[in-house]
C-alpha cells in the first residue's frame, strides 16, 4: 500500500484520492464523511461513498443516499443495502475497483466510512494486502471520554494501527458538546490535537463546526456547516 495519493502526468496532475476515515463511536466520523462528501461535490468533484459501517445501526451515511445523491455523490454498501436493521457484517468488495485510478479520469473521491470501532477495523483489513493509494484520518471529538487527552488519542491511534496494519496520516477536529458547544470548545479540541501532531508528526487536516458556533481565529482549514445532516446524531 502508498500513502503518497498523488500521481502527475506530462500535461496535468490526474489522481483519485482515497480518503479512510476512523475514529472510536461517537466521533462523529460519518457525519464529517457526510459533510466532506458534499464539500468536495461542491467543488466539482467526483465523490464516492463507500459505507463499511456495519457495526452501529443508528448513524451511517447509507442511510442518507437520498440527499447524497442529490449532489451527485454515490454511495457504496454492504450487499444488504435497503435493509438498514441488518447489521450482519456481509460487505460487497465489488467497489474495490473505485480505489484504482482511471487514466485520463481526474478530480475523483472515495471516502471510506468505517465502523467507530475497534471491531470496524475487519473490515478494513480486507484491504491490507491491494495496492493502493490512500489516506487514513482519525475523527477526534475531545468531549469523548476515549479521546479527551493527548496520551489517549495517541493511544488510540497506536492501538488502530498496530491492529489494522494501515498508518494514520491525518487527524480531523471535531471537538463538540452538540447545542452546547462554544467556540473555545473548538479552539481546546484544536490545541490538544496540535500536541498529538508534534509527537507523532501526523497533520491536522481540518476542524468540523457548526456555523451556529461563530468559529474564527483557526490556522487550519475550517469546515463550517449549516447543519447536522444526520439527525440521528
Amino acid at each position: 500500500m502508498k500513502t503518497n495519493i498523488k500521481e502527475k502526468t506530462d500535461k496535468e496532475e490526474i489522481y483519485k484520492k482515497t480518503i479512510i476515515l476512523s475514529g472510536n463511536a461517537g466521533s462523529g466520523k460519518t457525519e464529517f464523511s457526510i459533510q466532506y462528501a458534499m464539500k468536495l461535490a461542491k467543488e466539482d468533484y467526483k465523490v464516492n461513498i463507500v459505507d463499511l459501517d456495519v457495526i452501529n445501526v443508528y448513524y451511517r451515511s447509507r442511510e442518507n443516499i437520498n440527499n447524497l445523491k442529490k449532489y451527485g455523490i454515490n454511495v457504496w454498501g454492504s450487499t444488504n443495502f435497503d435493509f438498514n436493521g441488518s447489521d450482519l457484517p456481509a460487505v460487497s468488495y465489488g467497489f474495490e475497483s473505485l480505489l484504482y485510478r482511471n487514466e485520463g479520469v481526474d478530480k475523483q473521491y472515495v471516502i471510506i466510512d468505517l465502523a467507530g470501532t475497534r471491531n470496524g477495523l475487519k473490515l478494513l483489513m480486507a484491504l491490507k494486502n491491494k495496492d493502493f493509494q490512500y489516506e487514513l484520518w482519525m475523527v477526534i471529538n475531545i468531549f469523548r471520554a476515549e479521546t479527551s487527552s493527548v496520551e489517549d488519542i495517541i493511544n488510540l491511534i497506536e492501538e488502530y494501527e498496530e491492529f489494522s496494519g494501515f498508518k494514520v496520516t491525518g487527524l480531523v477536529n471535531n471537538s463538540n458538546l452538540l447545542k452546547e458547544t462554544i467556540a473555545d470548545d473548538v479552539r481546546q479540541g484544536e490545541s490538544i490535537l496540535y500536541e498529538v501532531s508534534k509527537k507523532l508528526s501526523i497533520p491536522v487536516i481540518c476542524t468540523m463546526v457548526l456555523k451556529s458556533v461563530n468559529f474564527s481565529g483557526s490556522n487550519i482549514d475550517t469546515i463550517v456547516i449549516d447543519e447536522i445532516q444526520n439527525k440521528q446524531d
